[in-house]
């Protein structure tokens, strides 16, 4: 592709051509009037060499350049109240560690059977309140969220005495009275 072909691509839409040269004259005269009225600063800055060189009158300090400017004073808190290199569980989930398997099932006494008896109780009941929870949605950002029973909740929050613990994708994880709920979608 020679100078000629190049030239013809460029002047094909006359219209276009004209107004790419009509921009480029006004960015000239732009920037030309830019340099005439205001000379760039790297042109008219003293020589830091010349007091020193010359042994002329030392430059003002540098504070007398700042005078006329509003002073700003920032209070700092002596205790900072978070830590700052952890993140906040809000955000950012972390996955649930597997627990190692105990090997508490051989140990079974009077009181144990008891305990258990009322942990199973206690998780019908849980199990049975959350029949009426139904997981329609899950919404997932910054924050997760799930559309619950028609309520937007997000991990912390709670609906219907059950406290969202995670949102997952197609699945929330629940808690109350210490049992964990999964409602799927």
């Amino acid at each position: 592709m020679d100078a000629s072909d190049i030239w013809k691509l460029i002047t094909a839409d006359k219209r276009k051509f004209g107004l790419v040269c009509t921009l480029m004259c006004v960015a000239l005269l732009l920037w030309g009037r830019l340099l005439m009225k205001d000379v760039p600063l790297t042109a008219t800055a003293d020589d830091p060499t010349a007091p020193s060189i010359a042994g002329a009158v030392p430059t003002p300090p540098a504070d007398s350049a700042l005078e006329g400017w509003p002073v700003v004073h920032v209070d700092l808190v002596d205790e900072v109240s978070r830590d700052l290199f952890r993140p906040d569980p809000r955000y950012f989930q972390t996955e649930p560690e597997e627990d190692a398997l105990s090997d508490d099932s051989g140990k079974s006494g009077p009181e144990s059977d008891d305990e258990q008896d009322i942990a199973r109780a206690r998780q019908a009941v849980v199990r049975e309140a959350a029949q009426s929870l139904s997981l329609q949605s899950t919404i997932h950002g910054n924050v997760s969220q799930a559309l619950i029973n028609g309520q937007l909740v997000s991990p912390g929050q709670s609906i219907s005495g059950f406290t969202v613990v995670r949102v997952d994708e197609r699945r929330v994880t629940v808690i109350k009275d210490g049992v964990e709920i999964v409602l799927e979608m």
